[in-house]
């Protein structure tokens, strides 16, 4: 194993990256001439990273993917139902799955719009809550 693989077993090293995007994140947000597709890549990587060190603390396999339902879907059935990043009656997943595809439409040229202020708004939101969520679950053991 290298030290990179080493490093990707720890799963506080994967707060600290998923803290660092929220970090981008929050500051395009706030920022008077911010990037709102920056916003939602941020916030999308922050829940990933995230979501990725909960795998890691529950010792599953954490694939190279940046499909967040997928991610979330490996883990524990008791754990998963910990995180909700938005209305109770919201589907996680469905939400998670609308930022993923967010992730794509900003991360790479599309024909589709920017996203407004409030959607961005709403991205950075969904991050914090998974960020809180992910800590909470590993301060738990």
């Amino acid at each position: 194993m290298n030290a990179q693989n080493d490093l990707e077993a720890v799963p506080q090293a994967w707060m600290d990256v998923a803290s660092r995007d929220l970090g981008v994140a929050s500051r395009e947000l706030n920022a008077p001439e911010g990037s709102t597709e920056q916003v939602c890549v941020s916030s999308q990587q922050a829940v990933e990273k995230a979501v990725k060190a909960v795998l890691c603390h529950a010792e599953k396999r954490i694939p190279h993917t940046h499909d967040l339902p997928y991610l979330l879907s490996l883990l524990p059935q008791e754990i998963a139902d910990g995180l909700t990043v938005g209305p109770e009656s919201a589907s996680t997943a469905r939400i998670l799955d609308n930022l993923s595809k967010r992730f794509s439409d900003s991360r790479y040229p599309s024909n589709s719009p920017p996203p407004t202020r409030a959607e961005a708004k709403s991205a950075f939101g969904m991050a914090e809550r998974a960020l809180e969520w992910a800590k909470a679950v590993l301060d738990s053991k």
